[in-house]
């Protein structure tokens, strides 16, 4: 450990401080033991710098403490364990390797994201945004219903999801904004006459593609268009992310009929 990663050491509270011992760290999981590291790193004063995976500042204590509660021989579990959640701290945005750094380098900082989390409700609400994974949701989706996601608004999130993939139909059809809902698929995807159905498949296929479409407006959209529904967030991340999938046939359709 360098003599500044020592210096950064001093003053943090520890995991032995915020915990009562090994076993209760163990049997956490990754996200609630990233709530721990977090606090920990967020206590820095305005520093920012802290060391690669945990273990130059935030381990070594751990390394030092002699304890029963804290036994020797499975301290290579916690500090697997720590290093999960740090690196799930990476995964949901909160901190980054130091660009300023050489690319060997062993320094992480907060990110843009990190510093602006200060309590423990906006360390929860950008950790559930982690169900959402950038590369899988569709860009449109993701700027109409990751802001509703990442607050609990879990309803209204997929609605807008929906209604996006609604708006991205209509629009490529051509069609008045009095088109709508399910009767906007079946007329858009219809088997024969749908201007974005793909007359390349047998017609079952096509039947079946109009199909898709209409029941997951009628049953993913219409009712949280009529009334409050009750829905976890994973439920409403598989649902955002079938929308994700159903923008994407509409894309491929339009670049097809636009050749």
């Amino acid at each position: 450990m360098t003599r500044q990663d020592a210096m950064m050491v001093i003053g943090m509270p520890t995991i032995t401080e915020l915990l009562p011992n090994a076993k209760t760290l163990l049997e956490m999981d990754v996200e609630e033991l990233s709530d721990v590291l977090f606090e920990i790193i967020s206590s820095l004063s305005g520093q920012q710098r802290i060391g690669h995976f945990g273990f130059q500042a935030i381990t070594v204590p751990l390394d030092s403490y002699n304890s029963a509660d804290w036994p020797a021989n499975i301290r290579p579990e916690v500090k697997l364990a720590l290093s999960e959640a740090f690196s799930y701290l990476q995964y949901c945005g909160l901190i980054t390797r130091d660009p300023s750094q050489p690319p060997d380098t062993t320094y992480f900082l907060l990110t843009r994201r990190g510093r602006k989390v200060t309590t423990s409700q906006r360390l929860v609400q950008y950790r559930q945004s982690a169900l959402l994974p950038e590369g899988l949701v569709h860009e449109a989706i993701m700027n109409k219903s990751r802001f509703s996601f990442i607050h609990g608004d879990y309803d209204v999130a997929v609605l807008a999801a929906m209604k996006a993939v609604e708006v991205a139909v209509r629009t490529a059809c051509k069609y008045a904004d009095t088109e709508l809902g399910t009767d906007l698929m079946r007329k858009a995807f219809h088997h024969d006459t749908g201007p974005l159905t793909d007359k390349t498949l047998v017609i079952s296929e096509r039947q079946a593609m109009s199909a898709l479409f209409a029941g997951a407006i009628g049953a993913a959209k219409n009712p949280s268009s009529h009334r409050d529904v009750e829905m976890s967030r994973t439920e409403a991340a598989r649902l955002i992310l079938f929308a994700s999938y159903l923008m994407s046939i509409v894309d491929e359709r339009v670049a097809v009929l636009g050749k």
